[in-house]
């Protein structure tokens, strides 16, 4: 632009990359910068000698005019080093700050999609409660929602065997082939283990690339196993953290639960000449199966219960519950005492589960 060199995208179907970033408007280049124009890589020097010393790059020589050398087809990496270690630092800083499940695939994808420029599909495919696996998030095509899944799964044998191997794949079709959801070209797919910090295979990681040129390498390869890797991690990580929530929920329920419990039971004591009567109450666990109850009799005597539900916790105290109802309607309705416990003996007998 007279000042500086600029690289611009004009709407191209596949896009133009800056550093493993797409360019979206107009962005000025500075020396050691990438360039990925569709299967075409290009390193970018202001000088004749490129302070870019990966040979697996295009040259683009701009002091003496615009030269472009092409190398042959081989296998080449994604984007050089230093950019891998950064987009991997940024996946291991982005997933460690990530507790809830829906978030973690769509994001890792994406950061997929950002360090590797040639692929055109990708998926994250989980173990579920049956040991099937199925789809967690897609992204076919670099303006695809990862977030929604709307397809096919690219693979679902290749991760079989991942899951089952513990070891990464990696698959070639050739133009034509049904097997691959690309039909431009032929595909190269890389799938990789989902591991988490208990060994536990907890899924696979697919990308699918349609670039011939630039197939994944095996630096590639070791690279999203690391991610697949820090996945697993944080998957784990955030299981726990859901576990613990749940945990707490249900803790914080029995507490409730207890604190109704107590209100149950009679809070005045009830007058008996030449008595003095004390109480204590102390369940096993939150909640328990125990009950007592007294009252006064307008003649100066007292009625004085105790019931002990089968079982224990929760179940137990369900039954109690239904129990102290029943108490309270069968003395307030029965003329006799009698009366009383045979209505209650009815009840107790016509318990589904247990017996009081």
């Amino acid at each position: 632009d007279g000042k500086q060199y600029r690289v611009e995208d004009l709407g191209s179907a596949h896009g133009t990359f800056l550093n493993g970033n797409r360019v979206s408007k107009s962005m000025p280049l500075k020396d050691g910068d990438r360039i990925n124009v569709f299967d075409i890589p290009i390193a970018f020097s202001e000088s004749d000698t490129p302070r870019i010393s990966d040979t697996s790059q295009f040259s683009l020589g701009l002091t003496q005019g615009v030269t472009m050398t092409p190398l042959p087809p081989t296998r080449t990496s994604a984007v050089g080093f230093s950019s891998r270690l950064r987009s991997l630092l940024d996946i291991t800083r982005r997933l460690g700050s990530c507790l809830v499940m829906d978030e973690i695939y769509p994001k890792v994808l994406d950061l997929l999609f950002q360090m590797f420029p040639q692929a055109m599909a990708g998926e994250i495919q989980l173990v579920d409660s049956q040991g099937k696996l199925a789809p967690a998030a897609m992204k076919h095509g670099r303006d695809d929602d990862s977030s929604i899944i709307t397809r096919l799964p690219i693979d679902l044998e290749m991760s079989k065997q991942v899951v089952a191997s513990g070891q990464p794949l990696q698959k070639t079709t050739e133009s034509g082939s049904e097997e691959s959801v690309l039909d431009v070209s032929g595909s190269n797919v890389i799938c990789v283990p989902i591991i988490g910090p208990s060994r536990a295979r907890l899924g696979a990681i697919l990308l699918e690339t349609e670039d011939d040129h630039r197939v994944f390498s095996d630096d590639d390869i070791e690279l999203i196993s690391t991610i697949g890797i820090e996945t697993g991690q944080a998957i784990e990580f955030a299981r726990a953290h859901q576990a613990s929530l749940r945990m707490d929920q249900t803790q914080r329920q029995l507490e409730t639960a207890r604190q109704i419990q107590f209100r149950m039971l009679p809070r005045q004591q009830p007058k008996l000449r030449g008595y003095v009567l004390e109480k204590y109450y102390a369940p096993a666990e939150s909640v328990g199966g125990d009950f007592y109850f007294w009252d006064s009799l307008p003649d100066g005597r007292a009625m004085i219960g105790v019931a002990d539900a089968c079982g224990k916790s929760l179940p137990a105290a369900l039954m109690i519950a239904q129990f102290a109802t029943e108490v309270r309607h069968c003395l307030a309705t029965a003329e006799t005492l009698k009366g009383a416990m045979t209505s209650l003996n009815q009840f107790v007998c016509a318990l589904d589960e247990g017996f009081i």
